[in-house]
């Protein structure tokens, strides 16, 4: 098996005596005081005490003795928070139900024009840790004069039902990670020019700053209000938040702002731009002789693009949750990340998620089932009772039911997921697993599955995002069930094998891990592990003999350069190009026994695929860890060994499995070499340097 290098740093470790002196104190006291600690609910109560262990040193019998520090409580602070976050603009629809008619779009071009009327949308998020209130004003500036606000702004609590706050202008409590939705009416302008930018700011922070401490400086400032003590709010779905814990902020009051624009005469159309990662983040082989008991650990993340990445024209928009996913047998909205397991694995241990984030399960077939009709569970065991494939295939990570919107800018991760190749096929030599992970919501605040908007893994390209498709929502391809098969069991997957029949072209592989992938849909992320052979080795750069070249462990290289005196160059008139003779270059690398058994290694220089990548006479001097040296001679053809301290071959016995060996390399370019740079035989650079390259094969 192929081991995992890892660059160790040196480390100086002190050591000197230790004298432990304990002052024990009687009595019951316990210290109570106030902490900061955001994210924690406020009024949580903290407990500590230290114990400690020591000896005396006049005790011949080294007794242990321990003591233990009196109980502290630390009371979690209520600490207020606030963000304000632009998400999206659209025109104003007094009756979205009534199809082709958009009021705010006077003349039905979907463009910006001077007279139409937007709603500008923010999404206001307590990132504090008890509930609170927030104040929106009844006014926003617009940046130049080019609208007005021409109506109530206004409030909503599930993306759906809009009303103005009340008289003091404070929205109900919102539960810590709530958010309640604010819309701002603009009319544009009668004289604004094509170009020109309609910009929205709601608040008035320095520098749009979140979460800053209030400055009051104007009227249409954002802030928090500290809900009554004991208050309780509303969540989108209508239960009962946390009451309000007594007393104030410790923070004091809190303020945020944020702004948006969009250009007269060009095409509004908002489209949340959701990007979905999926990274490999752990192999663990367990037995290696084994392909059936590794362990695949696997990360994933997304964000809500708060900038138009795909270069067509769209405002970001925010991510509603999609109302059709199924949880524990009842209809629910939520928003979805869904990742069928990889042919021929297991679920291994408890997947984990995020704060405000459900691990649920599925276990039904995912060629048969797209994720959005699945039936998922809290529980796996009530997954397999309700599914048909008698284990879990799919993982999922669904949001908090108060979850209204994910605004443009917002990042979620991380959830983690650890998978067992329990289900290899016997008698491979080799598996290949593969599989793709899925985000789905929906571009509605309603939820309407008609807008569903999803990614897959494996890009940077947002929302499935196709520039081949129709301008719109057209644009972004439906996603694939994101499972794999092997229905032949060859080891490669069926969507990547192109000997396949049922080969899918719109699948590519993120085969570097890092979702740079191309592709229409999503870019299925690939390992591939094997049994170890008896005898093998590696060989890379020093310390690094399992580096990766383009393709694998048999290109990788290192590239130096000799230095070049203009002096010492020569020019040669027949075939137009300057020459030197090169000073010879040292390299270190590292070869390691990659095999299951302990044996000799022998170091001997190979040559080119191309010959001619090598000229003729170039000598090659290797030089074991001991010191000792082969020297060889290149004709063009293949190396004879000529001469070195060593009695032939350079042979490093008895090298255990997992063992690295660290030897060097000298090679030595003939005279006439030209310089790296000399390419076109007119165009000589006598400044120029000579290029080595040394191929780890």
């Amino acid at each position: 098996m192929k081991k995992d290098l890892k660059l160790a740093a040196s480390r100086w470790q002190l050591c000197r005596p230790l004298i432990a002196t304990a002052l024990a104190i009687s009595g019951t006291l316990q210290l109570v005081t106030a902490v900061l600690a955001e994210g924690t609910a406020a009024g949580t109560q903290i407990t500590n005490e230290a114990t400690a262990t020591y000896e005396d040193p006049n005790d011949p019998n080294n007794t242990p003795i321990t003591t233990t520090s009196n109980q502290v409580v630390i009371e979690v602070a209520e600490i207020a928070g606030i963000t304000v976050q632009a998400s999206g603009i659209e025109f104003v629809d007094d009756d979205p139900a009534t199809t082709n008619v958009v009021e705010g779009d006077a003349d039905s071009d979907g463009k910006v024009d001077p007279n139409d009327q937007l709603h500008y949308i923010y999404t206001l998020t307590n990132v504090g840790n008890d509930p609170t209130k927030f104040y929106v004003p009844n006014v926003a500036t617009v940046t130049s004069n080019n609208g007005t606000v021409y109506d109530a702004i206004e409030v909503s609590y599930d993306g759906i039902n809009w009303s103005a706050p009340p008289a003091d202008r404070a929205t109900t409590p919102i539960a810590p990670g709530g958010t309640v939705l604010v819309r701002v009416p603009i009319q544009v302008s009668s004289n604004v020019q094509s170009g020109d930018n309609i910009e929205v700011l709601l608040g008035s922070t320095p520098g749009d700053g979140q979460n800053q401490r209030y400055n009051p400086n104007g009227s249409n400032d954002v802030y928090t209000v500290d809900a009554a003590d004991g208050a309780s709010g509303i969540d989108a779905n209508g239960d009962t938040i946390d009451d309000e814990v007594n007393g104030t902020p410790a923070n004091g009051t809190r303020e945020a702002s944020d702004r948006q624009f969009i250009p007269v005469d060009s095409t509004l159309d908002t489209q949340p731009l959701v990007t979905l990662k999926k990274v490999l983040t752990n192999h663990d082989p367990n037995n290696t002789a084994s392909l059936a008991d590794d362990r695949l650990t696997y990360e994933l993340r997304f964000r809500v693009e708060d900038t138009d990445t795909t270069g067509a024209g769209y405002t970001p928009g925010p991510l509603y949750p999609i109302n059709t996913i199924s949880v524990d047998g009842s209809p629910s909205s939520r928003i979805l990340v869904s990742d069928a397991l990889p042919d021929g694995t297991v679920l291994s241990g408890t997947p984990t998620a995020p704060a405000g984030w459900t691990v649920v399960y599925n276990a039904q077939d995912p060629a048969a089932v797209n994720a959005t009709a699945a039936g998922w569970y809290t529980t796996s065991a009530t997954a397999i009772s309700n599914g048909t494939a008698g284990r879990i295939t799919r993982i999922g990570f669904i949001s908090s039911p108060s979850l209204i919107s994910l605004a443009p800018g917002t990042n979620v991760q991380t959830f983690r997921f650890t998978v067992e190749t329990s289900n290899v096929p016997s008698g491979l030599t080799q598996a290949t697993f593969a599989n793709v992970a899925q985000v789905f919501g929906s571009a509605a605040p309603n939820g309407d599955p008609g807008q569903q908007v999803s990614d897959e893994s494996g890009d940077s390209t947002p929302s499935n995002y196709n520039p081949a498709l129709n301008a719109g929502a057209g644009g972004f391809d439906p996603p694939s069930d994101g499972y794999i098969p092997d229905a032949n069991d060859n080891g490669i997957p069926d969507e990547l094998d192109p000997n396949d029949a049922a080969n899918d072209p719109d699948l590519g592989a993120d085969t570097s891990n890092t979702n740079q992938g191309t592709g229409p849909g999503g870019e299925a992320n690939v390992k591939t592990i094997g049994l170890p052979s008896p005898l093998d080795v590696i060989n890379g750069p020093e310390d690094r003999a399992d580096a990766v070249g383009p393709t694998n462990t048999s290109d990788d290289f290192t590239n130096k350069s000799a230095p070049v005196t203009p002096a010492n160059v020569t020019f040669d008139s027949g075939d137009n190009r300057d020459e030197l003779n090169p000073a010879p270059v040292d390299f270190a690398n590292t070869v390691n026994n990659n095999g299951q058994t302990t044996g000799d290694i022998t170091l001997v220089p190979q040559a080119p695929t191309n010959a001619g990548d090598l000229p003729s006479g170039t000598v090659v001097t290797l030089s074991a860890p001991d010191g000792k040296t082969a020297i060889y001679n290149y004709d063009g053809t293949s190396f004879t060994r000529t001469g070195g301290t060593f009695e032939g071959d350079i042979v490093i016995s008895n090298v255990t499995p997992g063992d690295d060996v660290t030897y060097g390399v000298r090679i030595d370019l003939p005279d006439g070499t030209p310089l790296s740079t000399d390419i076109d035989p007119m165009v000589t650079s006598p400044m120029a340097g000579s290029a080595y390259r040394s191929k780890q094969r």
